[in-house]
């Protein structure tokens, strides 16, 4: 068994993976939120269009995704700047057979 350190993370790689699963779940919270509104609004008398709903999928999804990546770009370069520093994460690494 032989012992690394990752001492550095590169940004496009985990951002490419990160995006796509992120992708996935603002779609999933994006569905759940217009869901929610649409079963809010049923006991009035209002009746927003389905552009309305659409609209509020739409932002709901970008905004969660813009967070989502800002989110991750902070941590890689964190992670980045303290791995530098004090070292990065080690790792125990066995051959396969």
């Amino acid at each position: 068994m032989s012992l690394y350190n990752i001492k550095k993370i590169p940004l496009l790689s985990v951002l490419k993976i990160y995006s796509i699963i992120m992708a996935v779940f603002a779609v999933i919270i994006s569905v759940a939120y217009v869901f929610m509104l649409k079963m809010s609004l049923e006991g009035f008398e209002i009746s927003p269009s389905p552009v309305y709903f659409l609209t509020i999928g739409a932002v709901t999804f970008a905004i969660y995704l813009i967070v989502c990546i800002a989110a991750i770009l902070l941590f890689v370069w964190l992670y980045n700047i303290l791995a530098s520093k004090i070292g990065g994460i080690e790792m125990e690494l066995e051959a396969k057979e």
